[in-house]
């Protein structure tokens, strides 16, 4: 990729010592590409009220957005939370339909589709259910057919699919998913492989699935490791999990030690297996939340190099939900 560098001619870092080094940059000048492949994805959450998500998906602001990622020449996945509630009584694709057309037909970007969110909430309350673990089955792959039907088998194959994202957080015998629906660790493992993975697989053996897009407890629930001694293990393509950067460092776990001890744990329950792994939520620059408006000038390839290269741990395609801190004005 080419870093043209129009609105920062001039970068000024200030040091521990307080003293300060003058750098000028020339933008006009080609000198080599940037190849910046580690830094691939990125993502958004709808907002809280889940009946605005289409029109919050389908508002300009949301246009320009997706339009400024695929210019960057290096981001081609958008990662996207509940977009099962876009799906209504189960089968009926038409809003997200809307949708993901703008993503994949008017800007090529490929999905990172969380199973996530609830297309029926008369139909589904309960993980625990086994009647409605096979329903859900059946929901996800009549969503895959669907998907490979309207974009084509070669495209979906291209794309992530996940389970829920962080379960650790909010799938126990006390808390309920947002989606109103009850789940525990077994349960979990039932919706994860009996109802995600096999509802995919019956449609295509190469639909991308992964999990288990733990959270900050990653390293103390079960999630990660039984989800890695389970039977159909050999199954899945990826395993990810997610933790937030955090800044200052001083006294906080950093990324690079909480990302290096779960690998450690991935590598001695995967069995001698090889899989892509990383954290999907490195964010680099710490604190999640906050809106940069540098995303909005030319310089946007340059800042993103720069957040790339001071990143903990990018052992995948992943770098995090991007999105979700740039709302345009």
């Amino acid at each position: 990729m080419i870093l043209v560098v129009l609105c920062c001619l001039l970068l000024v870092i200030e040091s521990k010592t307080t003293s300060y080094m003058k750098i000028d940059l020339n933008g006009l000048t080609r000198t080599r590409d940037f190849d910046h492949s580690s830094f691939r994805n990125t993502g958004w959450c709808p907002p809280g009220n889940k009946s605005e998500i289409e029109e919050y998906a389908m508002s300009e602001s949301s246009w320009q957005n997706h339009a400024f990622i695929r210019a960057s020449q290096g981001i081609d996945l958008v990662r996207i939370h509940d977009l099962l509630y876009l799906i209504t009584n189960s089968n009926e694709y038409e809003k997200l339909d809307r949708v993901l057309d703008m993503i994949v037909k008017d800007h090529d970007l490929r999905i990172g589709f969380e199973l996530m969110g609830n297309p029926d909430l008369e139909r589904f309350d309960s993980f625990r259910n086994e009647t409605q673990i096979l329903e859900w089955k059946s929901m996800v792959s009549d969503l895959a057919s669907h998907l490979v039907q309207r974009y084509g088998l070669d495209t979906v194959r291209t794309w992530r699919f996940e389970s829920w994202n962080e379960p650790d957080h909010v799938c126990n015998l006390k808390d309920r998913l947002a989606a109103n629906i009850t789940c525990d660790l077994k349960s979990w493992l039932s919706y994860f492989y009996d109802a995600c993975l096999e509802g995919l697989r019956s449609v295509d053996s190469r639909l991308v699935f992964g999990g288990p897009g733990t959270g900050g407890d990653t390293l103390n629930s079960k999630f990660l490791v039984e989800m890695l001694r389970h039977e159909n293990i050999s199954d899945i393509n990826f395993i990810q999990w997610h933790k937030k950067g955090v800044l200052p460092v001083v006294d906080k776990v950093s990324n690079t030690e909480f990302d290096v001890n779960v690998t450690d744990v991935v590598l001695k329950n995967s069995m001698g297996r090889v899989y892509d792994i990383g954290n999907e939520e490195a964010d680099p620059s710490g604190d999640w939340a906050a809106v940069y408006v540098v995303l909005f000038f030319v310089c946007l390839s340059a800042w993103k190099s720069n957040d790339t290269s001071n990143s903990s741990f990018q052992n995948t395609d992943t770098t995090g939900d991007r999105m979700r801190r740039i709302p345009l004005p």
